[in-house]
């Protein structure tokens, strides 16, 4: 992307990085806590790593329903669960 951004006389600017995360759900497109963690600091550490990133943003901080495991969309939370609980990337992100 950014490539293209220079070719076409953009390149000084940022690339914002928005709605970062995966849901920690059962259902197909859900993912381990370790899992949502590690995607997300490894999206972070690549952005850190570039000149050309700009600010990054994780989509949500806590689940709405973690109770309800089979529903992707009530699991996006990267740091908490529903009651509070802290999640694997609040411990990844504290390091």
């Amino acid at each position: 992307m950014h490539d293209v951004m220079v070719a076409h006389g953009d390149g000084d600017k940022k690339i914002w990085l928005t709605e970062l995360g995966a849901a920690t759900s059962q259902s197909p497109e859900g993912v381990s806590q370790a899992e949502q963690a590690k995607q997300i600091t490894d999206e972070l550490a690549a952005a850190a790593a570039t000149d050309y990133s700009g600010p990054a943003f994780i989509y949500s901080i806590r689940d709405d329903n973690t109770l309800n495991r089979g529903n992707h969309f009530d699991n996006y939370g990267a740091l908490l669960t529903s009651d509070w609980q802290p999640k694997a990337t609040a411990a990844a992100l504290a390091k």
